[in-house]
């Protein structure tokens, strides 16, 4: 493993140019290009609109600030957000997903996008954010609270859309970034990118691999793995059309080790191989109708694949599980009299997704060795058409009305409608107080409808139930931003949640038929409500000094059980700082605490405390050298105390460079 990460780290990666357009052709702004806050947002209203006078909150993390927080995919450059938790220790029985959580909701109640498009191959219900690399990312977008409206199932707790570009810069541009680590491993990142005369093209690689953790020896709780991800983009501006094409292959394989106690025998020593390929496609034509009218249509295909399997050492008796997701889409948007007192933004999209899960094992029986092979989730087949529509108002300059709903209908759950309403005010141009409310909802995976996990001999089945419903929900945002002369911003925000026909597990009103086996289903059961406040400053305190605090509070409550949803902690600290130096030598800090949370009446989860650092220095012309250090304070899981969602990685150490062209940028 250690030979094939530092083989990586002498691998070129060329890099595609730092200023790219948003999703749905928004150009970068030049605030972007020098790393000052993200002017132009698209996800919350899925039209191009000034961040400050956005009528929907949109928190955005660039590029250059997820390089500066060490990270190497996107759970790691999102986690620490206020209001946000990426923690991958909180979902350890599922595979350790970097699965997000906001607004105290999480799993596949949080929709994840790239470039606007929905991203499937779930484990547990939860997209593994840290399997999608940062190579051709521009910035990374976040809207907190039900955007159903506009992006249908799943966008209950809130949306995250990872936003790639064209390049802008006329010629050859590129960037490159390869990195050691310790515990060990390497990361490698690279983009490549050519523009002329409205024609571009632009490519990206990634590498990333490390070592494993095994808290308990010999059982690794984090295996060896590796990432790779390859992609390709190209586009045309032809007068009126703007055509752009995007593909992308990635892989990730890992390998973990468990011993399997036997009673009278030595213990059994289980690999535990996983290889997880995705490969996406898609295609999208902008067409400009005349001023302020356009016309978006687009086609896109993706494919996932996962193997895990069970291979015990000196035995024959292995298994292996294999999944394959797929989903095709299409959708056509049309925004009109965009930048008028009213505009209007309508849309229709359809889209199929299948699924499968079958189970290969060998088993002892009547003396001799058997092979099965099992059908875990029936092949299974999901349609939904939907049509959305919304309308801004701006009556006066100091005053933007939104209001919007989508109607989205499936043959298996008939139709679902979910509306919005938005009001954003500026009493004077320093401040934005902005509120909104709507209706999001989930409907239920095919895992959840035609799923068989057979574990008998472990006393229990997981089934499938096709007659569970949907997820609901109603929430409410608000938050008030001031921006004061000198640098300073001053935000204070709330929330609210209310879930009803949360699915969960729970005994099946039918046994197997098997003495000592219990089965299990997912059904409708209760309702939740989740509620919460947070408040930030980030001020220049000096020309080459730039600081940022924050804090956030959650409130959840079972309906059912009168009991606080498990695992979300309450309370989170976060400061950061970040001091550039004339002589191009740049330092920067972050330090997030986490309060307790609860688990159960008796058990909660450890506080715990991180902090992170970074020093860079510019070394050549488009060039620099940088080391680091995440979870400096060393705060790790411990393997024997129920509930620990402290980090399992422990203190990591990195050192790295990075180039970029033209130098002159």
């Amino acid at each position: 493993m250690r030979a094939l990460v530092f083989a990586a780290a002498f691998t070129f990666a060329a890099s595609a140019s730092s200023r790219g357009r948003a999703e749905e052709g928004a150009p970068a702004s030049e605030a972007e290009a020098s790393d000052e806050p993200v002017d132009v947002v698209v996800t919350g209203t899925r039209g191009r609109e000034n961040r400050n006078r956005a009528v929907v909150r949109v928190d955005v993390v660039t590029r250059d600030e997820a390089k500066r927080r060490g990270a190497t995919n996107v759970g790691e450059a999102i986690a620490g957000e206020v209001g946000v938790e990426v923690n991958p220790s909180a979902y350890g029985s599922l595979g350790r997903p970097a699965a997000a959580q906001m607004g105290g909701l999480d799993r596949d109640r949080i929709l994840v996008l790239e470039d606007g498009e929905r991203v499937v191959g779930d484990f547990g219900g939860a997209i593994d954010l840290g399997k999608t690399s940062l190579a051709g990312v521009s910035r990374i977008e976040l809207v907190q609270g039900p955007t159903s409206a506009l992006y249908g199932t799943s966008a209950l707790g809130g949306v995250i859309n990872v936003i790639s570009g064209a390049p802008e810069l006329e010629g050859w541009s590129g960037r490159l970034r390869v990195e050691g680590r310790h515990r060990w491993g390497g990361a490698a990142l690279g983009e490549i990118a050519y523009r002329e005369d409205g024609l571009w093209a632009a490519a990206e690689s990634s590498f990333y691999g490390s070592t494993g953790v095994a808290l308990v020896p010999p059982d690794t709780t984090i295996p060896d793995l590796y990432r790779v991800d390859v992609g390709a983009r190209a586009g045309a501006e032809i007068g009126p059309h703007e055509i752009s094409a995007r593909v992308r292959w990635a892989r990730e394989a890992a390998m973990g080790l468990d011993a399997q106690e036997v009673p009278g025998l030595p213990p059994f020593l289980v690999d535990l191989p996983e290889r997880t390929d995705r490969f996406s496609a898609r295609v999208r034509e902008r067409l400009v109708l005349g001023e302020g009218h356009e016309l978006s249509l687009s086609a896109s295909k993706q494919w996932f694949w996962n193997a895990t399997a069970r291979d015990r050492q000196e035995s024959p008796l292995d298994e292996v599980r294999s999944r394959f997701h797929t989903m095709h889409a299409i959708e056509a948007t049309g925004a009109f009299f965009q930048g008028e007192i009213a505009s209007f933004l309508v849309g229709a999209r359809g889209e199929v997704e299948s699924f499968d899960q079958r189970l290969t094992r060998s088993i002892f029986t009547n003396g001799s060795v058997r092979r099965d092979d099992l059908v875990e989730v029936e092949p299974t087949q999901l349609g939904a058409g939907a049509t959305y529509a919304q309308v801004r108002v701006d009556p006066i300059p100091e005053m933007s009305l939104l209001g919007g709903a989508r109607v989205e209908a499936s043959p298996r759950y008939g139709a679902a409608v979910a509306p919005r309403l938005a009001v954003a005010v500026r009493p004077v141009e320093a401040v934005s107080i902005r509120l909104s409310g709507g209706r999001g909802y989930r409907a239920p995976s095919a895992k959840e409808i035609g799923f068989v996990f057979d574990h008998s001999v472990f006393g229990y089945r997981v089934i499938g139930n096709p007659d569970v419903s949907p997820e609901t929900s109603w929430g409410l945002q608000a938050d008030i931003a001031w921006r004061v002369d000198g640098g300073l911003e001053l935000r204070a925000s709330g929330f609210a949640n209310w879930v009803t026909d949360l699915i969960d597990l729970r005994l099946a009103p039918t046994s197997s038929g098997q003495a000592g086996v219990d089965d299990y289903t997912y059904v409708n059961v209760g309702e939740a409500r989740t509620s919460g406040v947070s408040a930030g400053v980030r001020a220049r305190a000096l020309e080459w000094l730039r600081v940022e605090a924050g804090y956030a509070y959650l409130f959840t409550r079972d309906e059912e059980v009168q009991r606080p949803l498990p695992g979300r902690p309450p309370h989170t600290f976060l400061v950061s700082a970040l001091a550039e130096t004339p002589i191009g030598l740049s330092f920067y800090g972050r330090f997030r605490a986490v309060l307790d949370a609860y688990l159960a009446d008796d058990l909660r989860a450890p506080a715990f405390a991180t902090l992170d650092a970074r020093v860079s220095q510019e070394t050549w012309p488009g060039g620099s050298v940088y080391a680091g250090v995440l979870n400096l304070l060393g705060a790790q899981k411990e393997a024997s105390r129920p509930g620990d969602q402290r980090p399992v990685e422990g203190r990591t150490i990195y050192l790295g460079l990075e180039a970029e062209l033209p130098t002159e940028n």
